[in-house]
């Protein structure tokens, strides 16, 4: 687990709405506190868990740990393996967003052979080990005839047909599909596929659980009493009389949910950037040859020289120096806004098995803080620091040692009409100790044949007369102690090598 980076001694408890428990870090390591009455429950989770080898399914790998902290009397504490990075739905890739439910459809067909399953369904119990998904929510785990016994999943009536066919239990999983699966995970990736990622994005961002009383309705997703509207009126009866058979794994109501998430081709496959290494003639391989342009000379020395253990890289398109600081043995955080380019570069990254985390995210936006919203405790068990967030900013959670901004300072600065100090001070939020930065000049040929990409500067030329690498370097001095400047290619680009 990852709930955020920060400083290595400090220790930081995270909002919660575990009954069972709460997460906090100290000493850079992740612990999970159970509170009184819960113990000997998640001590049998965890002996099931190792005595089965159940973390070979994708469950957070989980051991006792070897202190007791002061602030709170917990009846056990539980240490997590850290995952390096925290991300959220709304960030991840249309392909990754797919994966994430396809994990956990498996997770749970695997913990029913051992009568286990889980009392919630949603991908924020989900983070990305670079393009491994990993099951986070230890204490959602519970017995299988525990089940019926959870709360938020009593009050769920089935129809007069199903309330003759289904058990209790049969009513309880129903209930955590319906409620958690099918807002969060299933009407998503249907948006994706009917109305874009645009929209998809932006609604899983506004109904992030625990943030309000909202979630994707059936209504956004399909047109009523449209063709599509029926056909997936047939799916819920399906899953339906599935969900009926004996027993409490449920094997044919998951596998029935599986073949239809994987017909859901969710994926943008282009885009005007996504063959942007093609087009170039710059699809080299990521060993050092000939052709190689003294950019990738520049960019490769310099991560051999600061061995950084963490990049990031801002505004990766397909990823070419994302895939190259991972293959020099750098953990990696891509990120793009576009589409097509981010789930090529997941793809590739997970059939190449390479550390990077491939993200959908705007360096000028990323995503903020979020609140949640407001609650009465009565179960004197919750912990809520004061103003604690839900969601935690990007800056806090994907900072890297160096941050790569390559062929994007022009896009910010002539496309949008953004200054350096703005994009500067965007840039410099990601890296801890180096930035390495590419200024591309007025007169580069791209930018003289494709004016069509730079309205800001199409629109008013002589609005920026400022945009020269003389005030860039002047601006980068400010921020940071030592800047150096290397050729890039062609010569109207050039590499400014940033330190802290």
């Amino acid at each position: 687990m990852s709930p955020g980076r920060g400083h290595p001694d400090e220790t930081v408890r995270y909002l919660g709405f575990d009954p069972c428990g709460e997460v906090f870090v100290q000493g850079g390591k992740i612990y999970r506190g159970i509170y009184p009455g819960f113990g000997d429950r998640c001590g049998d989770i965890l002996d099931e868990c190792e005595r089965h080898n159940l973390f070979q399914y994708g469950i957070v790998p989980t051991r006792p740990a070897e202190f007791t902290p002061r602030f709170r009397n917990y009846e056990r504490v539980l240490q997590h393996q850290r995952i390096p990075f925290a991300t959220y739905p709304h960030e991840w890739p249309a392909s990754m967003l797919k994966d994430a439910a396809l994990f956990h459809i498996d997770l749970l067909d695997q913990l029913g052979e051992h009568d286990l399953t889980l009392k919630d369904w949603h991908p924020w119990n989900i983070l990305f080990d670079a393009t491994r998904p990993v099951f986070v929510d230890f204490t959602s785990i519970t017995p299988t005839n525990e089940l019926v016994h959870e709360e938020h999943l009593r009050d769920c009536s089935p129809s007069w047909l199903f309330s003759r066919l289904w058990t209790e239990y049969d009513n309880a999983f129903y209930a955590m599909f319906h409620r958690m699966c099918v807002p969060y995970f299933l009407f998503p990736l249907y948006m994706l596929r009917r109305k874009g990622p645009a929209a998809a994005r932006r609604r899983v961002f506004e109904t992030t659980l625990n943030s309000g009383n909202g979630s994707i309705s059936l209504s956004e997703v399909f047109p009523i009493f449209s063709p599509r509207w029926v056909r997936y009126g047939v799916r819920v009866l399906r899953r339906k009389f599935a969900l009926a058979e004996a027993g409490a794994r449920k094997h044919k109501f998951l596998s029935l949910l599986r073949r239809e998430v994987e017909s859901l081709a969710v994926a943008q496959k282009f885009s005007d950037y996504s063959d942007y290494y093609t087009a170039k003639s710059e699809d080299f391989p990521l060993e050092p040859v000939r052709e190689w342009t003294n950019k990738q000379r520049v960019i490769y020395e310099a991560i051999q020289h600061f061995r950084p253990a963490t990049v990031l890289d801002a505004a990766s398109n397909t990823g070419w120096f994302s895939r190259l600081a991972a293959r020099l043995g750098c953990k990696v955080v891509a990120f793009d806004t576009d589409e097509a380019c981010m789930d090529i570069l997941y793809r590739r990254a997970k059939t190449e098995e390479a550390d990077i985390l491939p993200l959908v995210m705007d360096i000028m936006r990323p995503t903020p803080e979020l609140p949640p919203m407001p609650w009465d405790d009565h179960s004197g068990n919750r912990h809520r620091e004061d103003n604690a967030p839900l969601l935690r900013p990007a800056t806090e959670r994907l900072r890297c040692e160096m941050a790569l901004a390559l062929g994007i300072i022009h896009h910010l600065a002539l496309g949008l009409g953004k200054g350096f100090d703005d994009i500067l001070t965007s840039l410099g939020k990601f890296a801890d100790r180096y930035l390495l930065v590419e200024f591309i000049a007025k007169d580069d040929p791209l930018i003289v044949a494709e004016p069509e990409y730079f309205p800001a500067y199409s629109a008013n030329p002589d609005r920026f007369d400022w945009y020269d690498q003389g005030q860039f370097v002047e601006r980068l001095q400010n921020h940071f102690s030592r800047v150096g400047i290397e050729r890039s290619y062609p010569p109207s680009r050039s590499i400014a090598i940033c330190e802290r």
